[in-house]
């Protein structure tokens, strides 16, 4: 991994392996993480001297090569363009294998850690938002609801910057008017999310403690009184470039400690078995319960934790256009295959039933007529519906990974009032 891109203790949790799907990938042992990620940083990394580099790379000296080649790692992926043409330039067979060895890295890390992006508007709708960072993050975001038009949207954003973080440019327009992103959807909130934690491609928004006593009216006297219970909620949101695989996802505290020096995660909490996403689109929430000592603190000072997932780096994928009337037929993606027994577009609604073969899950992707998708995972059976305005003819793509690498990301709270 880059150093400059990542931070070192990030770059231990992140060395995972890199599998096909004939194995299932194990997410790594957690580390205690001391800093977040900084796409930023790597984008501000000047370009190597690649006159001296590759001369390096060709040196006779295999102590000079071998210099050159830990040199070359630390390149940022923002200069891939420039490796990708000296690679294709090489005579040297061993420089091309170098240079080719370090693409595949490069594209590696952007997959799993999404480069910062740049941004220019001014006094834009939603829609014109959306579709500026559309054009930034490389992805389709599709305003909510679909079908709207600017009249709708009253709320007017603008902001400039450049070879920023993108969590980072996501929070300064929620700070301008408050935005809720799920997966590809972006819309406007009634609530400000104001506290984030950023780690990579993850942001970390704590939404609530909850201090809760119960009486049960219906057990015995002795018994009514339930003991406290301490709840932290957590909403994660994910980078909509990050091709996340959601059945692999969890996220797990390490550490909760008070401004009193209170150890209040309890024993085995916090890998609770809420962690996962509950939604196709990869937003999702997690609660971790806490001790409540004799003489709690004031506040949190600090919560860390693992987000655990893997990321897609490659995939088998297959398009049909007007799916509405092919469904009858059986569809091969890789080794599996995907059978539809019904699917209907009525009254703006989505309908469908469907089974896949053995094998990991597949991902489909349903776009309509004016645009408007959405994203739904399939492993065995599933009857689904999706209402929203949708309108035919659709266009669904499958698609099933064929390379992932399994990562831990940390991230870390502070200074969380308690109740």
């Amino acid at each position: 991994m880059n150093t400059c891109r990542l931070a070192p203790i990030l770059m231990a949790v992140l060395a995972g392996p890199v599998t096909g799907f004939s194995h299932r990938a194990v997410a790594q042992p957690a580390t205690q993480p001391t800093s977040e990620v900084s796409t930023a940083a790597a984008w501000a990394q000047p370009a190597p001297n690649w006159t001296d580099l590759l001369k390096r790379l060709g040196s006779p000296d295999l102590a000079v090569r071998e210099q050159a080649q830990q040199d070359l790692h630390q390149v940022s992926p923002k200069y891939l363009p420039a490796a990708k043409h000296f690679a294709d330039q090489a005579t040297d067979a061993e420089v091309r294998a170098r240079l080719q060895n370090r693409l595949a890295e490069m594209a590696d890390e952007l997959a799993i850690d999404p480069p910062p992006i740049t941004l220019d508007i001014k006094n834009a709708t939603l829609r014109v938002t959306a579709a500026a960072l559309s054009k930034a993050l490389g992805v389709p975001l599709e305003v909510w609801p679909p079908g709207a038009d600017d009249s709708f949207f009253a709320n007017r954003f603008t902001f400039k910057g450049t070879d920023q973080a993108f969590w980072d440019v996501f929070a300064a327009l929620n700070r301008q008017h408050a935005l809720q992103l799920q997966g590809s959807r972006l819309m406007e909130h009634g609530e400000y999310q104001r506290m984030m934690a950023r780690s990579g491609p993850f942001a970390i928004f704590p939404t609530r403690i909850t201090r809760s006593a119960t009486i049960m009216f219906q057990q015995t006297p002795d018994k009514q009184a339930q003991p406290e219970q301490i709840t932290l909620t957590c909403d994660i949101l994910v980078d909509p470039r990050l091709k996340m695989l959601r059945d692999d996802a969890r996220v797990e505290f390490t550490e909760v400690t008070d401004d009193a020096g209170n150890a209040l995660l309890k024993s085995g909490a916090g890998r609770g078995g809420d962690g996962r996403p509950y939604m196709p689109d990869f937003t999702w929430q997690h609660s971790v319960s806490l001790n409540i000592p004799h003489k709690m603190g004031k506040k949190i000072a600090v919560a860390k934790g693992l987000i655990h997932c893997q990321v897609k780096l490659a995939e088998a994928a297959v398009e049909v256009s007007n799916f509405e009337s092919k469904f009858h037929d059986p569809i091969t993606v890789g080794d599996q295959t995907l059978t539809f027994t019904d699917f209907e577009v009525k009254h703006e609604t989505i309908s469908f039933t469907c089974s896949a073969s053995e094998g990991p899950p597949l991902e489909l992707l349903f776009t309509d007529a004016k645009n408007a998708s959405f994203k739904e995972s399939v492993s065995g059976s599933l009857e689904s519906s999706f209402g929203g305005e949708y309108v035919a003819p659709v266009t669904l793509r499958i698609a099933v990974p064929t390379k992932a690498k399994a990562i831990a990301v940390p991230f870390e709270l502070k200074n969380l009032p308690l109740p």
